[in-house]
C-alpha cells in the first residue's frame, strides 16, 4: 500500500514540475493539457505508473489543479497566498478512486482497491440502506495513519431532522467560544494551553537532537502526533457544540466573519504598536472549522443557517437600539437609554438573532417569543435593569455536550 500511494505521489509531483517548466516558458498548461502530458509523456517515461489505477491517477491530476483554483480565488480576493509544494514522504496525501475501482465489505471490515488488493477496515458506522457510494478516498496523514473516506449518495430527506420552532443567535469570540441569545455562555477551551508545556519541552529535545538522526525523528514524530491529538481536540469540541444546536434550533445565526483579515488587522495593530504578532487566540477559536460544520449539518439536516453583517453588533442596544461604545476589555453592556445591563456577547447574540431573521423575513418570531422573557427585572432608582439569567435547562444541556472535553 505503501508503494502504491508513493507512486501516485510521484505522479503528482511529476505533473507539479512539467506545469511549473511549462510556465516559465510562458505556456499556461490547464488541466486537460496535463492530463493529456499524464497519458502520454509521463507515463511513457515512468513505466511502472502503468501498474497504477488509471482513474486514480487522473484524480491526482484533478487534485492538484483544484489547490491551483483554490489559491487563485483567494489571491483575487486580496488574501496573501503562496504555491503548491511538492509532496515528500512524510506529507499527508490522498487517492481517490471514483465511481470504480473500489469494493466495500462490511461483513469481513475489508475494502478492496483496485492494484492495491484487500485492506483490513475498521467501519465506524454502517451505511444508509438507501446509500449509494460514489466514491472512496485513501488518506494518509503526516502522523503515518490510514483512512477510508467513503462518498455516498441518499435521497434529500434522508436525515432531515423535525422542526423545533426555535431560533438561536451565536456569538463566537476568544474568551466565550460560544455565547447564544439563550443566556449561556460556552467558555474556550483553550487547547493549545493544556498541551503547549509538552510541546516547548519536545522543541527543546528536537533543537539539540543532532539533524537526520534517528532520535530527531522519533522526536519530530512524537511532536506531530501531539499536534494531531490538539487538532482532533478542536474538531471533536466544535462537532459536539454545532451538532446539539442542530439538533435543537431550526434557524441558527451567525456572525460572518472573515477569518484572514481579521488576522492581518491584529497583525497591523501590533506593528504600529510595536508588538509582537501573534494570532494564538485567533487561530485556537478555529472560527473557520465551526462555519464549516455548521454549513454542511445545516444542508444535511434540513436546518437555516444565516450568516449576518458583523458590524456594530456588540455596540448596539438589543433593547432599544441606541449605540453605545464598549473597548474590548469591557465585558459588560450598560446602555444609559433603556437600562439593560447584561454580558457583551450576550447582547450581540441578541442583534445576530434579530438580524437573521430579519434577512429570513420571519419577524413574527420575535412578538411570540419575546427576547426578554427569561430575563429577571430588577428595580433599581425607578429605572429598569435587566439581567441575564442562564436558563438552566439549556445550560445543562450544552455542558454535557462538552462533557470530558478538555481531559485528554
Amino acid at each position: 500500500m505503501h508503494t502504491q500511494v508513493n507512486g501516485y505521489r510521484f505522479a503528482y509531483n511529476k505533473i507539479l514540475e512539467q506545469k511549473n517548466t511549462l510556465k516559465s516558458l510562458g505556456v499556461n498548461a490547464g488541466k486537460f493539457h496535463m492530463r493529456r502530458r499524464l497519458v502520454y509523456d509521463i507515463k511513457e517515461r515512468y513505466p511502472f505508473l502503468k501498474g497504477l489505477n488509471a482513474r486514480a491517477l487522473e484524480q491526482v491530476n484533478a487534485q492538484l489543479h483544484d489547490s491551483i483554483y483554490a489559491l487563485s480565488q483567494a489571491k483575487k480576493k486580496g488574501l496573501k497566498v503562496g504555491h503548491i509544494h511538492f509532496k515528500s514522504r512524510k506529507d499527508p496525501f490522498s487517492v481517490t478512486f471514483n465511481q470504480s475501482g473500489y469494493k466495500l465489505d462490511f461483513e469481513n471490515n475489508t475494502v478492496t482497491l483496485s492494484k492495491i488488493g484487500a485492506i483490513p477496515c475498521i467501519f465506524h458506522r454502517p451505511l444508509p440502506e438507501n446509500a449509494h457510494v460514489k466514491e472512496v478516498e485513501l488518506v494518509k496523514t503526516n502522523t503515518e495513519k490510514w483512512y477510508l473516506h467513503v462518498v455516498f449518495q441518499v435521497p434529500d430527506n434522508t436525515f432531515i431532522l423535525k422542526n423545533k420552532d426555535r431560533a438561536v443567535g451565536i456569538d463566537v469570540g476568544n474568551i466565550n467560544i460560544v455565547s447564544d441569545s439563550s443566556g449561556y455562555e460556552l467558555p474556550a477551551p483553550k487547547f493549545y494551553d493544556t498541551f503547549s508545556k509538552r510541546l516547548k519541552r519536545l522543541d527543546r529535545k528536537i533543537s539539540k537532537a543532532k539533524l537526520g538522526s534517528n532520535n530527531r525523528r522519533k522526536l519530530m514524530a512524537k511532536k506531530r502526533l501531539l499536534w494531531e491529538r490538539i487538532t482532533n481536540s478542536r474538531s471533536d469540541d466544535w462537532n459536539k457544540v454545532t451538532k446539539y444546536y442542530i439538533d435543537n434550533f431550526d434557524i441558527i445565526g451567525l456572525e460572518d466573519l472573515n477569518i484572514a483579515k481579521m488576522a492581518e488587522n491584529i497583525k497591523e495593530r501590533a506593528k504600529k504598536k510595536g508588538q509582537k504578532y501573534s494570532p494564538k487566540n485567533l487561530i485556537e477559536s478555529s472560527f473557520g472549522l465551526m462555519r464549516g460544520q455548521f454549513t454542511y449539518k445545516a444542508d444535511m439536516y434540513g436546518r437555516k443557517v444565516v450568516f449576518v453583517n458583523p458590524k456594530n453588533t456588540t455596540q448596539i442596544c438589543a433593547k432599544c437600539g441606541a449605540y453605545v461604545y464598549k473597548p474590548v476589555y469591557v465585558r459588560t453592556h450598560s446602555c444609559p437609554k433603556c437600562g439593560l445591563v447584561c454580558s457583551r456577547d450576550y447582547n450581540a447574540a441578541i442583534n445576530i438573532l434579530k438580524l437573521a431573521l430579519i434577512d429570513l423575513g420571519v419577524n413574527d418570531y420575535l412578538k411570540s417569543h419575546r427576547v426578554f422573557d427569561s430575563h429577571k427585572v430588577i428595580k433599581t432608582g425607578g429605572e429598569s435593569e435587566f439581567v441575564c439569567r442562564t436558563n438552566e435547562t439549556h445550560n445543562e444541556l450544552l455542558k454535557t455536550v462538552r462533557n470530558g472535553i478538555g481531559k485528554r
